[in-house]
C-alpha cells in the first residue's frame, strides 16, 4: 500500500468511528511516519505505524477542509509557535518502528507504544533494547498518564508493535510534568 505524500488525511484503523489526522512524512513498504495534526490545525508529533493496521484512508472530507482552514490559521499566528517539530532523519530502507524506538532511546523521550497484545497504550522511557534469541525486545518503564508517576517496567517484543507516537507535545508535557 502506497499512501499519498502531499497531503492530509483520515487514517481510520480498529474504528470507523474514529480517526487521526495526518500527514506522511515518510514510509516504506510495511510502515509510515505521520505527522499528527491536531483537532487544532497544528501538528502535534510523529506516529510510526504499521500500514496493515490501516483499515481506511480519507484524502477529501468536509474535517479536512476545516483542519486546512485551521493549519493556514495556525501558520500565521504566533501561539502556534511554541511547540514544532524536531526534524529526524529516517532510512526507508531500514525499519521505521526500529528507528523511532532507537532514537527515543538516544535522545530519553517518552513514547507511547501500542503492540498488538496490549489492552492499552503505555507511555514511557525505553531503558534498553534486546537482542536475545533471534528477537528483539524493548524494556519499557511506563508512565502512568494519570498522575505523571513512574510505574512498573515492562518487556514488548518490537516485531509485535503496531504504533509509536514520540517527539509528541502530549510526551513533552507528560515529561515536563514527570520532572525530567
Amino acid at each position: 500500500m502506497f499512501i499519498k505524500e502531499s497531503c492530509i488525511m483520515e487514517i481510520y484503523t480498529k474504528s470507523t468511528e474514529s480517526f487521526s489526522v495526518g500527514r506522511v512524512f515518510c514510509q516504506n513498504e510495511d510502515c509510515v511516519v505521520f505527522e499528527d495534526i491536531d483537532v487544532q490545525g497544528k501538528t502535534a508529533g510523529y506516529g510510526v505505524m504499521k500500514k496493515s493496521l490501516i483499515t481506511q484512508l480519507q484524502y477529501d472530507t468536509e474535517y479536512l477542509d476545516k483542519i486546512s482552514k485551521y493549519m493556514e490559521f495556525a501558520q500565521k499566528h504566533s501561539y502556534s509557535n511554541w511547540f514544532s517539530l524536531k526534524h529526524i532523519s529516517l532510512n526507508t530502507e531500514e525499519s521505521l518502528i526500529s528507528q523511532a524506538l532507537q532514537y527515543a532511546k538516544a535522545h530519553h523521550i517518552i513514547v507511547t507504544v501500542e503492540a498488538a497484545d496490549m489492552e492499552e497504550p503505555e507511555a514511557g522511557y525505553i531503558e534498553e533494547i534486546i537482542h536475545k534469541s533471534n528477537r528483539e525486545y524493548i524494556s519499557l518503564t511506563c508512565i502512568d498518564v494519570s498522575n505523571a508517576q513512574l510505574s512498573e517496567k515492562i518487556t514488548i517484543t518490537i516485531e509485535d508493535i503496531e504504533f509509536i507516537e514520540f517527539e509528541s507535545i502530549d510526551n513533552l508535557l507528560l515529561q515536563y510534568a514527570l520532572g525530567k
